[in-house]
């Protein structure tokens, strides 16, 4: 018999050596989307998804690199620049 719906939890992704590239996943505490990590140990993910509160938001970098917090609030859109240090500036559209 053909289903018409799959459902899951979490799908992960793992590339030929069995490391976890990619997760699609939605969770109790309200948030669900895609976070995709770099080959190797840089810790560099990129993520699209939506926050327990209905905001939906993309999320690119790492800790040790810098991110970029993309996101759409009730007050507007938002973008955060975090570098390395944790300095963070914001900017309101």
């Amino acid at each position: 018999m053909e289903q018409d719906t799959i459902r899951v939890r979490s799908i992960e992704l793992v590339d030929e050596t069995g490391t976890k590239r990619a997760v699609l996943e939605a969770n109790s505490q309200g948030m669900s989307g895609l976070m995709v990590s770099a080959a190797g140990e840089t810790g560099i993910t990129a993520s699209i998804g939506v926050d327990r509160n209905g905001i939906p938001f993309l999320l690119l970098g790492s800790e040790e690199q810098g991110r970029v917090l993309a996101s759409v609030t009730p007050d507007g859109p938002r973008v955060h620049l975090i570098d390395e240090n944790g300095q963070e500036e914001i900017l309101n559209v």
